[in-house]
């Protein structure tokens, strides 16, 4: 039984080599030596300009140079990258916190007024941080979102009625929910980036945004000292 006939390729021509499809898991050795903390830094710095929802792992990824595998291999999902931005922030803003505290008076009326202005700080640099943890952390069946909002909401509301019970003791403060003056700092602050548009809308120019922000810190912190201060 005769051979099959065997095709020569002609003159001049090249075999097309075959792509290898390589296996997932972390890049190859000639990936850049970028680790997990730089993918969640990169994060964090899209956020000062982009809500949460146009952040992804391919975007971050291209901000750090590198090949979306890595963000792909560090983190299972966009939602888990967010998570973690979320963990850096909330550590980052609770730092500060202790810095301006440690940096005040000792008074109940300035430890007051150091948690407010180190609050409107994280708005001012990250004005998509509230977003963050709206859609990203309290809407997250994951226990680590779960037990971050317990230290966001736990911590912060201990630490506005330690300091309303320590001004009632030394009667410069009247008794009030620290859990209400809580929510009420907090959305008072995040209500500065929201309102913005507003803002130029009815001043008609280009505004100074770190500027109003310090104008806007010193009437909060007035506005809410007014409204605690005991009463003679």
């Amino acid at each position: 039984m005769p051979k099959p006939a065997t095709v020569t390729p002609q003159a001049g021509t090249k075999r097309k080599p075959r792509a290898v499809k390589r296996p997932s898991g972390r890049p190859g050795a000639d990936a850049p030596a970028i680790g997990r903390d730089t993918i969640v830094e990169c994060a964090c710095e899209l956020l000062r300009k982009l809500p949460p929802s146009k952040i992804t792992r391919s975007e971050v990824a291209r901000l750090a140079g590198v090949d979306p595998s890595l963000a792909r291999y560090y983190f299972r999902d966009g939602q888990s990258m967010l998570l973690a931005v979320a963990e850096r922030l909330t550590e980052q803003f609770a730092h500060r916190v202790d810095r301006f505290v440690a940096a005040s008076d000792g008074t109940p009326q300035e430890a007051l007024k150091a948690r407010i202005r180190s609050l409107m700080a994280l708005q001012v640099e990250y004005p998509f941080f509230h977003q963050l943890i709206a859609q990203e952390v309290m809407e997250s069946a994951d226990p680590t979102a779960r037990r971050l909002m317990e230290r966001l909401t736990d911590s912060g509301m201990r630490a506005y009625q330690a300091i309303i019970d320590s001004g009632v003791a030394d009667q410069s403060m009247r008794a009030v929910d620290g859990q209400q003056l809580f929510l009420a700092v907090v959305g008072m602050c995040e209500s500065f980036v929201t309102g913005l548009p507003m803002l130029r809308f009815a001043r008609a120019k280009t505004i100074d945004v770190l500027a109003e922000s310090r104008r806007y810190e010193e009437f909060i912190c007035e506005l809410v000292l007014r409204g605690v201060l005991a009463r003679s």
